[in-house]
């Protein structure tokens, strides 16, 4: 006999046509966030926010990074069927990487490595600027000296020819003109235009009658005497300048240092991108702060110190014997000031015990080479032009410097007044 039919009805396990269609746009309404999402931190779209022509390979990775992780996502979402699978090997092969850059970037963000070995404390700085490192914005170097690009923004004005300061105009009858030379102490790094030294001076002298002095920053970060008196020499007759003052020592000091000790990694520009990860900034703070020098490394940095001291004499000294000659001949009055820097303070103030104690074992032995370039210049430098600054905060018991040879905006009003009585005492001296 035939076997009857089942009278159950036959389910298809299938979606209904709304539902699928819902899900599409599901998928399509959240690729199109993930797109968006990559296009809005695409390093094309943080220069257009910032304004910066170029960003660091720091910024560049990471947003490299999750751009492309978001749109592998996108792109599977809108895949189909065995399509979409084919996406699941670059994005598992993504991870590690954004799991890494999520790393990154929150230690960025709370600034482990000063957790680790405090190197900076810009909690002391009232105002300051926000403009980044200041090598993403300097040009080429050409004629021995470097200048910046135009700039004005993030408490930073650069002018036209690539200096933080006024642009030139014809002199006014009886103006006195006062270019200061520096590094960065004198830029005002981490500062804004109205608290540089410079500045600073300029109000200092029109406070006590002076209104015919105009002052000129000259300042740019990291460059040496050396550089200083090349770029002197390109803009003096630009400005007209009647007098300088150097203000040097810092700058001078690290390149020797590391002309002994040996470079270190951040001083080529690819080195330079590696050491502007705050993971491995972190990694090496700790190595190198949480335990003291050994007694060999100190012994064989004073035995190459030694050699070098005796085979010539250091950069700081030749350097402003080269500036101080160039002045003479030029009939240009100019004046040296060794910076205060914090290895030199008598007593640290505050969390300048901890970011002293950094710089020691991050540095060791630069306080003492340091000091010694100091008493080298001192003995051979223009009678009556040099001036040590190194006890100028000795009487004060304020927290200025930030980190290691830079101060904030009251630490440059005591400069400012150290500085005050050498310019105006020399303004009008013979040349």
């Amino acid at each position: 006999m035939d076997a009857l039919p089942d009278p159950t009805p036959k389910v298809r396990l299938t979606q209904p046509p709304s539902a699928a269609g819902s899900n599409r746009t599901v998928d399509y309404l959240a690729a199109a966030a993930l797109a968006g999402l990559a296009l809005a931190i695409s390093p094309f779209a943080i220069r257009m926010l910032t304004g910066r022509s170029e960003l660091t390979l720091r910024s560049v990775l990471l947003s490299v990074t999750f751009d492309v992780f978001l749109l592998l996502i996108s792109a599977a979402l809108l895949a189909r069927n065995r399509t979409r699978l084919l996406f699941f090997y670059p994005i598992a092969w993504m991870v590690p990487f954004v799991v890494l850059g999520a790393l990154e970037t929150i230690a960025g963000a709370v600034h482990i490595s000063d957790h680790v070995a405090l190197f900076q404390d810009l909690s002391i700085i009232k105002r300051g600027n926000h403009w980044g490192p200041g090598n993403d914005h300097l040009a080429p170097v050409k004629d021995g000296f470097a200048v910046y690009r135009p700039w004005s923004g993030e408490g930073v004005t650069i002018n036209e020819l690539g200096l933080r300061t006024p642009s030139p105009t014809p002199k006014s009858p009886g103006e006195h003109r006062i270019a200061v030379v520096g590094s960065s102490e004198t830029f005002g790094t981490r500062l804004a235009d109205a608290d540089t030294a410079p500045v600073q001076l300029q109000l200092a002298l029109r406070r006590n009658g002076h209104a015919e002095v105009s002052v000129y920053n000259f300042g740019i970060e990291d460059a040496d005497l050396t550089k200083g008196l090349a770029l002197l020499q390109h803009f003096k007759t630009i400005y007209d300048i009647d007098q300088v003052v150097f203000v040097t020592g810092g700058s001078d000091a690290f390149a020797e240092y590391f002309a002994v000790e040996g470079q270190p990694l951040e001083v080529t520009k690819a080195g330079g991108s590696i050491t502007s990860l705050e993971l491995y900034k972190t990694v090496e703070r700790a190595r190198a702060t949480w335990f003291d020098p050994s007694p060999a490394r100190l012994a064989q940095f004073d035995a190459r110190y030694l050699a070098r001291s005796v085979e010539k004499r250091d950069r700081l000294t030749n350097g402003i014997i080269a500036a101080d000659n160039y002045c003479r001949t030029v009939a240009l009055r100019c004046d040296f000031v060794l910076q205060p820097l914090l290895a030199t303070r008598r007593r640290p103030i505050g969390s300048e015990v901890q970011l002293a104690q950094t710089y020691r074992r991050l540095y060791p032995r630069f306080d003492v080479l340091a000091a010694q370039m100091y008493r080298d210049a001192l003995k051979v430098g223009p009678t009556g032009q040099l001036y040590d600054l190194t006890t100028v905060f000795d009487n004060n018991s304020e927290q200025y410097y930030f980190d290691g040879t830079h101060v904030n905006e009251a630490g440059n009003l005591i400069v400012v007044d150290a500085l005050l009585p050498i310019v105006t005492q020399a303004a009008y001296a013979p040349k």
